[in-house]
């Protein structure tokens, strides 16, 4: 009967989370996972789901996974890796029937710029931490700061620094261009990543606040449960921006109750599979137009928890 089941690759197979994806929509889907290398897919996913693909650089990828989607016959692909997006975006017409599950380009080239995002929020009105590009003055800036580069993923290559002279001797050192960082205000709190859906229409459907109790580049150990000022924030960054398909908001929510956002990820990211376990399916209702907007403000508490486990393999 698989054949007659919705059909959904995605990309970044061997991220964590995945596994967890396919274990609660295996029954419900047919599901397919791909990698630049594929021995990082959990075991748990058949052999015969999980695919290699170039790496998102790599001129040929989108001809390897556009072929690849084809052959497959997916209805929808999921990229999970803010280098594809662009790139699968401007070529969607190479994968013909295949639906993307993204937001639109525009989108997506202003939230990957973390500073364009933080600029854009505070002209929007949203609280956002003070932050500009590292090779202009960080005067007025409070200190501790936060060194980071402007596009990049996984909590990569940020610095903490307490004082003005840590700040100038880091900025000395620096390779490359110091125009492609940014230097932001450290702010304090709890931080969350906020999984948001929209239909295909743009219209909103679930805010899932997601509090990160424990990170090592991803998160590790989460919770999940309502907070009306998250969410009211939330429903302002989609309201102003419109976008459709699925992203996350990174926040801090400090203790006097003040939420400001850092950084958005326009895709799925490692906690999205906390969005299938508490109980919502984006993709039911962003390919046959069902609507659950009446979640939005429905959260069960669920914790997550993140294992590794050891594999021993034949030395090749």
């Amino acid at each position: 009967m698989s054949e007659n089941r919705f059909r959904i690759l995605f990309t970044a197979g061997g991220s964590p989370g995945q596994e967890a994806l396919y274990r609660d929509l295996q029954d419900r889907y047919v599901l397919f996972f791909a990698d630049m290398d594929p021995q990082r897919i959990s075991p748990s996913i058949p052999a015969t789901q999980r695919f290699k693909i170039p790496a998102a650089t790599s001129e040929d990828f989108v001809p390897v996974l556009s072929t690849l989607c084809k052959e497959l016959g997916v209805d929808l692909l999921v990229p999970g890796v803010d280098e594809e997006l662009l790139k699968i975006w401007r070529a969607k017409k190479m994968f013909g029937a295949t639906r993307l599950f993204m937001p639109k380009a525009s989108f997506v080239e202003e939230m990957t710029d973390k500073l364009q995002m933080n600029r854009i929020f505070s002209n929007l009105g949203l609280d956002v931490p003070r932050a500009v590009r590292a090779d202009e003055s960080a005067d007025g800036l409070e200190f501790p700061v936060l060194v980071k580069p402007r596009w990049g993923r996984g909590s990569r290559d940020i610095y903490h620094l307490a004082t003005p002279e840590k700040l100038s001797f880091l900025l000395e050192v620096l390779d490359g261009d110091l125009s492609r960082w940014l230097v932001q205000e450290c702010i304090v709190g709890k931080e969350y990543t906020v999984q948001i859906v929209a239909a295909a229409d743009s219209s909103l459907q679930v805010i899932l606040p997601i509090h990160a109790l424990e990170k090592r580049g991803s998160t590790t150990v989460a919770s999940m449960h309502s907070d009306a000022e998250i969410e009211r924030y939330c429903e302002d960054i989609h309201r102003h921006l419109d976008p459709k398909g699925c992203y996350n908001v990174q926040l801090i929510k400090s203790a006097d109750g003040r939420v400001r956002c850092f950084e958005v990820n326009p895709r799925i990211s490692t906690t999205f599979c906390m969005v299938i376990r508490a109980g919502f399916d984006p993709f039911k209702f962003f390919c046959e137009g069902m609507s659950v907007a009446n979640r939005v403000g429905t959260v069960p508490d669920i914790r997550l928890v993140r294992h590794y486990i050891n594999e021993f393999v034949e030395a090749y």
